[in-house]
């Protein structure tokens, strides 16, 4: 399926909707509760991972009274960029699992019961 397609009513979202909520994400078209799929998060985030890897290997060098922390800086913003627009890239969208429903008390006074 094309990326940031809703499974249900295939209408695309939009990329911001997908980064700003990933899980419980609720179509705008249709209002079907969607989630992103693990392999484009696992993309996203390899990706990231490599940016931050590359800007930390070139940073390190840098001199002066900020210079321990700069790499460290400029590599979390690279994360932190990088990996925000390939999940709006390549997000592939699916129908989330139903919440869990809560126990109640009458629920938990016949399972406690069950034990004595």
């Amino acid at each position: 399926m094309a990326a940031r397609v809703c499974p249900h009513c295939n209408n695309r979202v939009s990329g911001t909707l997908v980064v700003a909520d990933s899980d419980g994400l609720e179509c705008p078209h249709c209002h079907t509760i969607l989630e992103v799929t693990n392999g484009g998060r696992y993309i996203a985030t390899t990706l990231g991972f490599i940016a931050g890897v590359v800007v930390y290997r070139f940073e390190r060098a840098a001199g002066g009274m900020l210079g321990w922390i700069l790499p460290i800086l400029y590599a979390y913003l690279a994360l932190s960029i990088v990996s925000t627009l390939a999940l709006m890239s390549v997000a592939d969208l699916q129908k989330a699992p139903p919440a869990p429903q809560p126990i109640t008390s009458a629920d938990s006074g016949a399972h406690a019961a069950d034990h004595h």
